[in-house]
C-alpha cells in the first residue's frame, strides 16, 4: 500500500540520517566555538579565580588583552566567551562561586546588541550541562526553542550547520582544517606576538572594514525579558559575594555609532544601564560608546589586534580607578605568587606586561594617538 510504503522510506530515511550524524560525530572534529564554549566553562569550574575577571562575548573576547589590568599585586583573566550573554556568563559565574573561588571585580563588557538577542538553541545545544536544561526550559515561553535546542545537541549535523552550509555554499571547508592547537584559549603572550608580527608587516595600516553599514546595526536597544532575567541575577550573585562589578562598553566605528545614533540606541542603553549604577549593584566604567579608528577592526564589531592593544592601553587608568576604588584589591605576596605561576608564568623577554609597557609609551596606541569622539 501507498501508505505503508511511504512509512517505510521514511523509516530508511531517519535511520540514514542518524547512521551518517554517528559518522559525523565519531569521525568529525568539534566546532571551534563550541570547544572555546567547553573550555571556557571547564576552566572557570577548575581554575582558581583571578583578581579581575572579564566576561562577554566575542567582542571582548578579541578585544580584552587582561594582561593590561595585571601587576605586581593584581591578577586579571578574561573568561569573554563567542556567541554568549548574560544568561551564558550567569551560569559559568554561578559554577566558579559554588566552588569558593569568587573574584574581587568583575568586569561585564557584553555588546549591548546581543541584550536584544534570545539564545536559547545555543545555551541548550551546547553550552549548558544536562542538569541545568529544566531549570532552562521553566525560564522561557519558548518552548520550540528549548526543544530544538535540545535537538540540537543530539545530533552533530544540526549543531554544526552552519559549517556544513559553508561547505555547500561556499566551498568553505576551513572547519575541518582547523588544527587542534585552535582548541587551546590563546594567551596574551601568543596574541601579542602575533601582533608586533603584524605591525611589522603593516596589516593595520589600511581599514578592512567594508564600505556600508548594514541594518543590523540600525536597530533600537532592546532587551529580551530572559536577558534582562538573568543580568539581574548575575548583579544580585556577585553582590551576594561582594564582587565589584563594572560595566564597559566596547569601542565602536565611526560609521556603527552614526548608525545607531540614528535610533538612540545608546541613549537608550544607557537609560537601562544606569538603573543597575543607581541601585549600587554596578558601576558604569565607561558607558558610552568610544570610537576608534577603522583600521583598529577586523569588522563593525570586532577590534583586530591593534585595537586591542589600544583598549590595553586604556584599560590601565581604568585599573587605577578600580584600585581607588577597591584598595583590598591588592594580593598578599603569597596569593599573587600562586596566581602568577598559574596565568603568567615566568616573566621573560615576551611577558606581555612588558610588551604592553613598550606599546603603551607611544602616541599610536595611546588615546592621545587616535580620534576617540
Amino acid at each position: 500500500m501507498p501508505g505503508r510504503r511511504a512509512l517505510r522510506a521514511l523509516g530508511i530515511a531517519v535511520l540514514l540520517f542518524i547512521a551518517v550524524d554517528l559518522a559525523c560525530r565519531l569521525l568529525l572534529p568539534q566546532g571551534f566555538l563550541l570547544r572555546i564554549e567547553h573550555l571556557t566553562r571547564e576552566r572557570m569550574a577548575t581554575a582558581p579565580a583571578p583578581d579581575i575577571e572579564i566576561l562577554g562575548d566575542s567582542v571582548a573576547r578579541s578585544g580584552f588583552l587582561a594582561s593590561a589590568l595585571t601587576d605586581e599585586k593584581v591578577i586579571a583573566r578574561s573568561d569573554a566567551l563567542p556567541g554568549s550573554g548574560p544568561l551564558f556568563s550567569y551560569f559559568m559565574l554561578r559554577d566558579q562561586l559554588s566552588r569558593g573561588e569568587i573574584p574581587k571585580v568583575l568586569i561585564i563588557a557584553h555588546s549591548p546588541h546581543v541584550l536584544g538577542q534570545l539564545r536559547y538553541p545555543l545555551v541548550v545545544g551546547g553550552f549548558a550541562r544536562w542538569r541545568e536544561i529544566p531549570e532552562l526550559a521553566m525560564e522561557t515561553q519558548w518552548w520550540s526553542e528549548t526543544a530544538y535546542g535540545t535537538l540540537t545537541r543530539l545530533s552533530y549535523i544540526l549543531m554544526h550547520r552552519d559549517s556544513f552550509r559553508d561547505i555547500l555554499t561556499n566551498r568553505d571547508f576551513s572547519f575541518f582544517r582547523e588544527p587542534d592547537s585552535r582548541t587551546n584559549l590563546i594567551s596574551d603572550r601568543a596574541e601579542l606576538k602575533i601582533f608586533r608580527k603584524e605591525l611589522a608587516e603593516g596589516r593595520f595600516d589600511q581599514s578592512k572594514l567594508p564600505g556600508a553599514v548594514t541594518d543590523f546595526y540600525q536597530q533600537r536597544f532592546n532587551v529580551t525579558p530572559e536577558n534582562d532575567r538573568y543580568f539581574r541575577r548575575l548583579l544580585a550573585m556577585a553582590k551576594q559575594h561582594n564582587i565589584k562589578v563594572y560595566w564597559l562598553t566596547m569601542p565602536t566605528p565611526a560609521g556603527v555609532l552614526a548608525a545607531r545614533n540614528k535610533v538612540n540606541f545608546e541613549q537608550d542603553m544607557l537609560a537601562y544601564l544606569r538603573q543597575f549604577e543607581a541601585s549600587g549593584e554596578m558601576t558604569l566604567l565607561r558607558p558610552q560608546f568610544v570610537v576608534y579608528p577603522d583600521n583598529r577592526f577586523r569588522d563593525f564589531l570586532h577590534l583586530n589586534l591593534a585595537g586591542a592593544v589600544k583598549l590595553a592601553c586604556e584599560l590601565r587608568g581604568m585599573r587605577e580607578r578600580i584600585e581607588k576604588e577597591l584598595p583590598e584589591l591588592n594580593n598578599s605576596p603569597a596569593r599573587f605568587s600562586e596566581l602568577t605561576n598559574y596565568y603568567i608564568g615566568a616573566p621573560d623577554a615576551d611577558d606581555p606586561r612588558r610588551v604592553l609597557d613598550e606599546y603603551c609609551a607611544t602616541p599610536q596606541f595611546t588615546a592621545a594617538g587616535d580620534s576617540s569622539e
